[in-house]
């Protein structure tokens, strides 16, 4: 647990994309947590990302694509997310998701 903000962030990968957050403050007694997902620009920027590492044969990267495909395609479904970010500049999904994680309570 971070003493500075008594928050102990738990992600959960369940999917590819799709990912848990949940927090604990001491201070205010309550549990928070919510569901993001992390998104490509383009399923074609995704491929061509995956192929680019080199580090995969064909058969691998097409199983990747078709299971990125399916998750892709569950993470436009309305309500299933409270944030969805689309990672094209890596500094500014991340600082979408830390402005959410640390947004100010409502």
């Amino acid at each position: 647990m971070r003493a500075s903000s008594c928050k102990d962030p738990i992600p959960r990968l369940p999917a590819l994309s799709a990912v848990s957050y949940s927090s604990w403050s001491i201070a205010n007694r309550v549990s928070t947590s919510f569901h993001y997902s992390i998104k490509p620009p383009t399923f074609e920027a995704l491929e061509k990302r995956l192929r680019g590492r080199g580090t995969e044969d064909e058969s691998s990267i097409v199983k990747r694509l078709d299971q990125a495909s399916k998750e892709l395609e569950y993470a436009d479904t309305p309500g299933v997310h409270d944030l969805i970010i689309v990672n094209d500049d890596l500094d500014v999904a991340y600082k979408q998701l830390e402005d959410y994680i640390y947004k100010p309570a409502a």
